[in-house]
């Protein structure tokens, strides 16, 4: 099969379309011909190192694919020839060791390629409303956005949501999900140029940086750390909820403990999400409620072009490859 592994650390040049022999599904597994996966900043973080990874390793946490084989029975209502997605998250077993969620295409062999190998419970039937390059882009992001929203935040009816990294793949995810929740949404974006497009994915309100306002939003959604922590605990009003699931732009940050506790604040924590999660998230995509916006498509060979276009932070939504 063709495939992408990372058997070095570095730029996105590394990236190289090798052939590599088909794997084998073991028991409780099935093998899966992927049909398109999509690009996240976790193999950014794989392939730079900042995560380290044993090599050579195959990325890609998003699939969407064929069930091609499988020597174990499968799920109910799927077959040889059903058109699947995975659920990333694969469920902790404390009994096994297990302390933290692990990740399909991080913690195991992943969808940069022609074929994976996946976990029987992580597969779920395709929404038949969504193409394949829309499969492969919503279950992380969506995922990560539904527990960071509704599981940890508890985001109500009518409250105001601040959403930095805002025409990210997360971000923009973010935006639905909030909007479905009958939030009031300000996305913030440096670009003015993705302001008109993220009104149209939901956003009541485009912003800023410079244009955030102090002790407004009743909530802050944040995954780019340094740059924004600051911005963001400023934006809260009393009683306001800071959700944290990300550090793009760097892990450290100050903060002013008497501001903290002066207007009694909360700051959550967020890594993913449940199975619970995903298959409530799940339900809104199935029924067309949540559709993931796609910034750019590339056949598979070029991941390493998918990588920079991410890295450079100059498109909407994700960034799919197809196999």
């Amino acid at each position: 099969m063709h495939a992408i592994p990372l058997t070095q650390i570095g730029d996105s040049q590394v990236l190289k379309m090798v052939d590599m022999p088909t794997p084998a599904p073991a028991e409780g597994t099935a093998l899966i011909r992927v049909k398109a996966c999509s690009v996240n900043r976790i193999d950014i973080w794989q392939r730079s190192g900042k995560y380290p990874t044993k090599l050579p390793h195959i990325m890609g946490s998003d699939c969407a694919g064929i069930i091609v084989e499988a020597n174990t029975n499968l799920p109910e209502g799927i077959q040889i020839g059903s058109e699947i997605i995975v659920n990333p998250a694969i469920s902790c077993e404390p009994s096994k060791g297990c302390s933290s969620v692990k990740i399909f295409g991080f913690n195991t062999e992943g969808a940069y390629a022609e074929y994976a190998i996946v976990p029987l419970p992580q597969i779920y039937p395709k929404p038949q409303s969504l193409t394949w390059e829309q499969a492969g882009a919503f279950p992380l992001t969506f995922l990560t956005a539904w527990h960071m929203l509704v599981s940890r935040a508890n985001l109500k009816l009518q409250e105001k949501v601040l959403i930095f990294g805002a025409s990210g793949g997360l971000g923009s995810s973010a935006i639905q999900i909030a909007k479905m929740l009958g939030a009031e949404v300000f996305a913030v974006t440096r670009s003015h140029d993705k302001k008109q497009a993220l009104l149209q994915i939901g956003a009541d309100y485009v912003l800023t940086p410079d244009e955030i306002p102090s002790q407004t939003f009743d909530v802050v959604f944040d995954s780019v750390g340094t740059q924004t922590f600051n911005l963001g605990i400023k934006s809260l009003k009393p009683h306001g909820r800071l959700v944290l699931a990300g550090t793009t732009s760097g892990k450290e940050a100050t903060l002013d403990l008497a501001d903290l506790y002066g207007r009694e604040l909360t700051i959550l924590g967020a890594r993913m999400g449940t199975k619970e999660d995903f298959e409530a998230m799940y339900e809104h995509v199935k029924n067309g409620q949540l559709k993931p916006v796609i910034g750019a498509t590339f056949p598979l060979k070029d991941a390493s072009i998918a990588h920079k276009l991410m890295e450079d932070g100059k498109t909407l939504g994700k960034i799919v490859l197809t196999v």
